[in-house]
């Protein structure tokens, strides 16, 4: 019994102490949690007290600068030419130029037609043109024949339009010059069975081969002449307005891993609908050689006219709308200045007065009035 009486009197003390530590555990965790929300609780109206936001300024100074655009753009053909057949025939030769790349020499044959037809219709015309000429000689015979019986039979007198056989030898004389106009046309058609350029070029594209028969205007592919290349850039319009004019101005074209020069040939006459840009045409400028292929990416550089009394502003200096802050009297004010272009320097617009200094980077909160800490 005192054994039994022992062990219940452990098992209830243990019981207590149990559910004493529970008790002390659960009263710290209610502590722990509740402590860090009444700080945030005063951390929040810490900062939501009113403050003074401080901004960071520069002061910029008028200078000059040099108006440039920094564009891209690619190489593309100035006048290519494409070549069609004029005939219906089979192509018979195909020169081992005209493919991709390729390069040929002016008046070389690049393709031929079968000649066979064209030729007998050649040979056919310059017959009808020696019949017609033996018409019109069988005439002028028996006019001479008919005026000579005439003047014997009436001496001194003008032989009339019908003895002379005036309108048979016209008649005549028509349907020779008819021949020879036939004889004119089929040797242009025989020219046409082969197909030539009168300049040096290259193949952009080919798609004859031997043995395809062909039709009217069927293509056969396209070249260009040596060094027919130019520039196809896009700028916008306010970049547009800062350079003008803008036809012949010079720039640089970095393409292919070289640079090169190059002029403002002409402006597209509509925007892109798209892009809402303008396409500018550049001309390459002296005897470039070794001009970049067609489709090769370009990087344009384009010079404007040197600016002065402008400010230089860093990009994160222009707020939205295309305005900028500065500071007057420890307050914000808004000023929207007169942009003149952007090259490398920076935000290139017509100098103001700074006030205090021009703000950099987004205010949280900014409007006119508000008032601000200079960061030193």
């Amino acid at each position: 019994m005192l054994e039994e009486s022992a062990t219940a009197e452990r098992g209830g003390w243990r019981g207590t102490l149990q559910i004493v530590v529970i008790v002390v555990g659960v009263l710290v965790a209610i502590w722990f949690a509740r402590a860090p929300q009444g700080q945030a609780h005063t951390d929040d109206l810490r900062l939501g007290e009113p403050g003074v936001p401080t901004v960071t300024v520069i002061r910029p100074a008028a200078s000059e600068a040099a108006q440039s655009v920094r564009t891209t753009g690619a190489v593309t053909i100035l006048d290519g030419v494409r070549l069609f057949s004029h005939n219906h025939g089979e192509v018979v030769y195909v020169a081992p130029a005209l493919r991709n790349g390729g390069s040929f020499a002016a008046g070389e044959t690049l393709v031929r037609l079968d000649q066979r037809d064209a030729t007998n219709r050649l040979e056919a015309a310059r017959a009808r043109v020696r019949y017609a000429e033996a018409r019109l000689l069988r005439q002028e015979h028996k006019a001479e024949a008919a005026i000579a019986e005439f003047q014997r039979d009436h001496p001194g007198e003008e032989p009339p339009p019908l003895v002379a056989r005036t309108a048979k030898i016209a008649e005549k004389q028509a349907d020779l010059d008819r021949a020879v106009k036939g004889v004119e046309q089929a040797e242009i058609v025989l020219s046409r069975t082969e197909i030539s350029v009168p300049f040096d070029g290259q193949v952009a594209g080919a798609r004859a081969t031997v043995g395809q028969v062909v039709g009217r205007d069927t293509p056969l592919g396209l070249v260009y002449q040596n060094g027919a290349l130019q520039v196809e850039a896009q700028i916008s319009q306010e970049e547009l307005a800062s350079l003008e004019p803008i036809v012949g101005r010079r720039a640089t074209v970095r393409a292919g891993g070289r640079e090169f020069a190059a002029s403002v040939d002409r402006v597209a006459a509509v925007v892109d609908r798209e892009s809402r840009l303008v396409t500018l045409f550049l001309a390459f400028r002296g005897n470039a050689r070794n001009l970049p292929r067609p489709g090769t990416f370009a990087i344009v550089g384009l010079g404007g006219p040197v600016l002065s009394d402008v400010f230089a502003l860093p990009e994160a200096a222009e707020q939205p709308g295309g305005n900028v802050w500065v500071v007057d009297g420890g307050a914000l004010r808004s000023v929207t200045p007169t942009t003149l272009g952007r090259t490398e320097a920076g935000w290139l617009v017509e100098a103001f007065d700074p006030r205090q200094g021009v703000v950099v980077g987004r205010v949280v909160g900014a409007r006119p009035g508000l008032a601000v800490r200079v960061a030193e």
